[in-house]
């Protein structure tokens, strides 16, 4: 047998020989042309320098050598390659070894004889394929490349290209994702752990299989020990350190803060929006062409993405619907909710929870109650049709067979228009969306930015938010700017900038013209302004007052207790507050909850100074 093997790996060495002389036909790569571009991952920040959200194919965050500690190297080396700081891409003692043990067990693919060089040739160039073909090409590329690269050069690119397990690529994130921290921070226990898993990362994923991973790094302290790169009394010191894993974590194909989870959809979203044209025109490629590169930009090429969002006023927008919920006894009755706050001056998002559910229920229509009502109002008077102090009737009122009754039952008489409003009198709010007419209300809903509105939805109902749909609440937090804002409403964003993997920016929202739509005159925005600080003072929504700070709003509640609003201006923001759950059923209590949300909600970004860092002013 041992003679049989003689012959073979006399064979192959003039086989390697001969190729590495001539080169293979099947081998196209021109190794001293290339340069190594592992695939990134892109990162999403919020406004305040937070990190949101990762977007990757490959989950890898790319070391130089000089950022991992050395005995991790000598860890590889040892366990891995041996010989490798003195071969030239290939171990002949290896591949003779190989093909002897191969022979002896009757499988002529069990063992390998990889070097370091020829498993790097292989993952960038070749394919997994298990054949003597395939194992010429790499040893000839892995000379070709041991040409090129330096040794360093070679093992840089190891440690950071091969998959470790649990959806780790490259020693960084495994070491994040095995132990929380920094590659550059592991000891010499943890790095010979790390340093078993190349040779077979599911085999000896430590989250899985603890047993099997502790084995192996034993033998890789062992295998250190034969190297005298540490001594056998250092093995047994580093074998008695206690191995402490981080929490697991299952292999995505992105991280994204769960908080922050609606928020990154959206963002992602919107970067095909803003990419997509600009690729197209870059390069010159029609549009689907231009959404793949997107594709790939997003995935492979690792750009930073910087949105709106401030992180403190998002986690002060979780906490304060989770609060609520509890306060009011809503969990129990599977209820959540959804907040959504942007820059009423420039249309910034700068807090969007979807609420604590998989569907995004910032961006989902529901019945808005009494909330719609400041919208026809605002255009009757910029019509002329009424004035704050046009005189309405609260009393019993049918039209047709129509008959409406205010949220609390009874009637109140005569009143002006603006404390109709302030009291959130239903026929009153009926009687002018009737003048001014149901085709123009309709029509203004829609001026106003709401994409929700059906064919259905043109009758007198809709007056008290009695919708098909209903109104989303980010729709509603845009939309009731313009009564903070001059009348205009501004064409929402969520990224500031997308720059590229070499720094460079693809896109700066400074560079491009929003839309910014005058839907009220100044005047009437003023007036409309007045009311809705009078319902927070002295009306329906006094539970979103902020001390110090202008605030208006308006309530909104549906007859039947399914879905709670309030949505408001204070400083600089607008912000839209929905409770409610997501199979529609009654949940109780009344707007009071949304509007002590939104005066909660205030409160804490002016505590922890998010609304300053926002330009928010008294």
């Amino acid at each position: 047998m041992i003679k049989k093997a003689g012959k073979i790996c006399v064979i192959a060495i003039m086989l390697i020989s001969l190729l590495g002389m001539f080169g293979c036909a099947a081998l196209s790569v021109d190794i001293s042309q290339y340069q190594y571009e592992p695939k990134g991952k892109t990162s999403i920040y919020s406004s305040d320098n937070v990190l949101i959200a990762e977007v990757y194919s490959e989950n890898r965050t790319y070391v130089r050598i000089d950022e991992v500690p050395e005995h991790f190297l000598k860890a590889v080396v040892a366990i891995e390659d041996r010989t490798f700081y003195t071969h030239r891409g290939i171990s002949i003692k290896g591949i003779f070894r190989a093909i002897v043990q191969n022979i002896a067990s009757k499988n002529m693919y069990g063992q390998g004889a990889s070097t370091i060089t020829q498993q790097v040739v292989k993952k960038l160039f070749l394919s997994d394929e298990k054949s003597y073909l395939r194992k010429l090409n790499d040893m000839v590329l892995a000379m070709r490349m041991e040409r090129v690269f330096s040794k360093e050069q070679i093992l840089e690119i190891y440690i950071n290209q091969m998959y470790l397990g649990a959806g780790a690529y490259g020693v960084q994130e495994a070491s994040r994702i095995y132990f929380g921290k920094n590659a550059i921070d592991m000891n010499v226990a943890e790095a010979a752990m790390i340093a078993g898993l190349f040779q077979a990362p599911s085999a000896y994923n430590p989250f899985d299989n603890f047993e099997s991973a502790k084995a192996r790094q034993e033998r890789v302290l062992d295998a250190m020990v034969q190297m005298e790169y540490i001594t056998p009394e250092q093995a047994v010191e580093y074998k008695a350190i206690p191995i402490v894993l981080a929490t697991k974590k299952e292999d995505f194909r992105g991280v994204i803060n769960k908080d922050c989870s609606a928020f990154v959809r959206s963002a992602i979203d919107e970067y095909f929006v803003r990419m997509v044209p600009i690729l197209q025109e870059k390069y010159g490629i029609d549009a689907e062409s231009a959404k793949a590169l997107a594709e790939k930009y997003l995935r492979e090429d690792g750009v930073v993405i910087r949105t709106t969002l401030n992180y403190k006023a998002q986690m002060t927008a979780v906490r304060t619907i989770e609060n609520t919920l509890s306060r009011y006894g809503l969990v129990r009755k599977q209820a959540t909710g959804a907040l959504v706050s942007v820059d009423y001056n420039t249309g910034a998002i700068r807090a969007y929870y979807g609420g604590n559910t998989e569907i995004d229920m910032a961006n989902s229509p529901r019945q808005p109650g009494s909330a719609i009502k400041p919208f026809y109002y605002a255009k009757a008077i910029d019509a002329n049709i009424i004035t704050p102090y046009t005189i309405v009737y609260d009393v019993p009122t049918s039209w047709g067979k129509y008959t409406p009754k205010n949220y609390e039952g009874g009637f109140q008489g005569a009143m002006t228009v603006r404390e109709a409003l302030i009291r959130s009198r239903n026929i009153p709010a009926i009687t002018i969306f009737e003048k001014y007419g149901v085709e123009r209300s309709m029509t203004a809903l829609k001026e106003f930015g709401f994409t929700t509105i059906l064919d259905s939805d043109y009758n007198l109902a809709t007056a008290l938010g009695g919708l098909t749909y209903g109104l989303k609440p980010v729709e509603m937090a845009k939309a009731y700017a313009a009564f903070a804002n001059g009348g205009t409403v501004n064409e929402l964003y969520r990224i500031e900038s997308i720059v590229d993997h070499d720094g460079n920016e693809l896109f700066n929202i400074a560079n491009i013209t929003l839309e910014r739509r005058q839907v009220l005159s100044t005047k009437t925005a003023g007036i409309m302004n007045e009311m809705l600080r009078a319902v927070v003072s002295r009306g329906t929504g006094t539970a979103a007052g902020v001390r110090g700070y202008s605030t208006g709003g308006k309530t909104g509640t549906t007859s039947d207790k399914k879905d709670l609003w309030f949505v408001g201006f204070s400083g600089n923001l607008s912000t839209a507050i929905w409770l409610g759950n997501l199979d529609m059923e009654v949940i109780g209590g009344s707007s009071t909850y949304s509007a002590s949300a939104f005066g909660s909600y205030m409160r804490g970004i002016i505590q922890n100074g998010a609304l300053q860092e926002m330009g928010g002013a008294r």
